[in-house]
């Protein structure tokens, strides 16, 4: 395990560790929320995914039905689902889309890179929104689905982009771990550590929440930028 601290004005230190860690009791040690991708596959939702739901007491099939339900939204669409545990630890998950939801495709670039915008500003809005619930200690596990772009820079960086920018916005965040496999965001936080200027950059989008099935479901109007 690695750790960073991210140092911006007007809050305190915001601690960043990294853990690679594949052991569920690892996975979910000391975190009282969590993003992850939310399609169930050979990813960390399909490795965790029964662990989490038994954390939060949560039937495994109900925990995936709201994981699968993302997949055919036809805009960004997070699902924030609250613990039924009497005596959580785990306060909530943020399911996040992935590149392998029908959302994503109109940010399919020709490059073949991942879309910086989607990346962004799925991850803002999911940290957001478990921040607002009380949340200081927030795991982020894999976000894309599967291990594609898991080594891209342009992914890491809008991760890091996204966490910075929370912090600046949300000085109640306290720690944020990235697990699993997680992005590697160590080149982003040093990057604001040296520009603290451009963490409260944050650009608002149009932003629609609403209840569903007990979930707090974000759907998500990113300008598309071609």
């Amino acid at each position: 395990m690695k750790n960073l601290i991210l140092e911006l004005p007007n809050r305190g230190p915001l601690e960043v560790t990294f853990d690679g860690a594949s052991k569920e009791i690892e996975l979910l040690s000391g975190i009282d929320a969590l993003v992850i991708e939310t399609n169930w596959g050979f990813n960390d939702l399909g490795i965790h995914g029964k662990y989490i739901a038994q954390a939060m007491d949560i039937d495994e099939d109900v925990f995936r039905f709201y994981a699968e339900s993302l997949m055919k939204e036809q805009f960004p669409t997070i699902d924030i689902v609250p613990t039924q545990s009497l005596n959580p630890t785990l306060k909530a998950i943020a399911l996040v889309p992935t590149p392998n939801c029908a959302s994503y495709k109109p940010f399919t670039g020709s490059t073949g890179r991942p879309s910086k915008d989607f990346f962004y500003n799925t991850t803002y809005e999911a940290l957001s929104g478990l921040v607002a619930m009380g949340c200081t200690n927030i795991g982020i596990a894999g976000l894309t689905g599967s291990l594609l772009y898991v080594e891209d820079s342009q992914y890491k960086n809008s991760i890091a982009e996204a966490v910075c920018h929370v912090a600046h916005d949300f000085p109640a965040l306290e720690k944020i771990q990235i697990v699993s496999h997680g992005p590697d965001i160590s080149f982003g936080i040093n990057y604001f550590n040296d520009h603290k200027e451009e963490a409260g950059l944050h650009k608002i989008i149009a932003v629609e929440m609403k209840n569903w099935f007990g979930l707090k479901r974000i759907t998500l109007d990113i300008p598309r930028r071609f």
